[in-house]
């Protein structure tokens, strides 16, 4: 269950970085909506960067043979260090995309800059929560039906 909360994560990311990105477009440059063309240039990066991202926290993930509330923090804090290095790279590359002053590229550079700050930030939140009601939910209900039984 754990892989596809993280990619529900991803995706509620990604959209909210298209609403991030079409604020700050309609803030800077006034234009209501994104060209045509700015979902098929953000995405290309936006899948690269996910599928790598995920598929790291996945392998460390089965890699590791501790349960789950035991790898979380350890196995989050070793993946953010790997997060940070590639975060660095996007923010590069984006920032040579808003430098090219062509109107689909800025904003789909921009929504990649969100999208990724938004991952990052939502991750770390998401799998704690979600993995420690993954964990211990299936133990009260357990017990919970355990005790209707005895009744």
């Amino acid at each position: 269950m754990q892989p596809l909360y993280w990619l529900l994560t991803y995706g509620l990311s990604v959209i909210a970085s298209f609403q991030i990105g079409e604020l700050i477009n309609r803030f800077v440059s006034g234009t209501a909506d994104f060209n045509w063309q700015v979902p098929l240039i953000a995405m290309v990066p936006i899948i690269t960067f996910g599928a790598t991202q995920l598929i790291e926290l996945a392998l460390d993930y089965r890699r590791n043979e501790a349960p789950l509330l035991d790898w979380l923090l350890p196995g989050l804090t070793a993946t953010g260090q790997s997060f940070r290095h590639r975060l660095f790279g996007i923010i590069v590359v984006c920032l040579g995309l808003l430098a090219v002053n062509f109107g689909p590229l800025t904003q789909a550079g921009l929504v990649v800059i969100a999208a990724v700050i938004v991952f990052n930030i939502a991750l770390p939140i998401i799998a704690a929560a979600v993995g420690k009601l993954t964990v211990t939910l299936p133990q009260h209900t357990r017990k919970h039906r355990e005790t209707t039984k005895e009744n």
